[in-house]
């Protein structure tokens, strides 16, 4: 299928995590396989409501058969105590069955942190590192605050607009 079929983007904001799990997932759409892209957060939200609903086969039906699953920002917000069941089902049914790429700001030591179920953590981290490549982005400085501050400082720039405006 891919020639790597796990990846975990880890850095801190502004690195390019989402902006390379993206492009994969746009090359993997443009050499035919189905993708879909969702934050950790709306993935643990798309299961309480499948729950509420009755459609929760579907959901994990729906999350199995696609290509490529892109789970973005692992870590970011405080997840609801089922996220860690939730989670572990979506990479246990896609173990050695489709290519998840995953981003987060976390070290993958503070997953059970994260997700609130350290063996939950654990048997999500065995079946993904299984087979993945864990990619460490640093930059001192988020690519969009280095883009704010070039445009700030530019010549007609956003600084230069406010100083002609607030100028008597």
């Amino acid at each position: 299928m891919f020639v790597v079929d796990k990846g975990c983007l880890i850095g801190p904001p502004g690195t390019g995590k989402t902006h390379i799990a993206l492009a994969l997932a746009c090359n993997a759409i443009a050499a035919g396989y189905t993708a879909l892209y969702r934050s950790a957060f709306d993935l643990v939200q798309d299961f309480r409501e499948a729950e509420a609903t009755g459609t929760r086969k579907q959901l994990v039906h729906d999350l199995v058969r696609v290509d490529l699953l892109v789970i973005e920002d692992l870590g970011m917000r405080q997840l609801p105590p089922t996220a860690a069941e939730d989670l572990l089902e979506v990479f246990t049914r896609r173990y050695e069955q489709g290519a998840i790429i995953l981003t987060t700001n976390r070290p993958l030591e503070d997953w059970g942190q994260v997700l609130g179920d350290t063996a939950a953590a654990g048997a999500i981290l065995d079946r993904f590192l299984h087979h993945a490549e864990v990619i460490q982005l640093a930059g001192a400085r988020s690519y969009r605050m280095h883009e704010r501050q070039r445009r700030r400082t530019a010549p007609g720039g956003a600084a230069a607009q406010v100083s002609q405006v607030s100028a008597p």
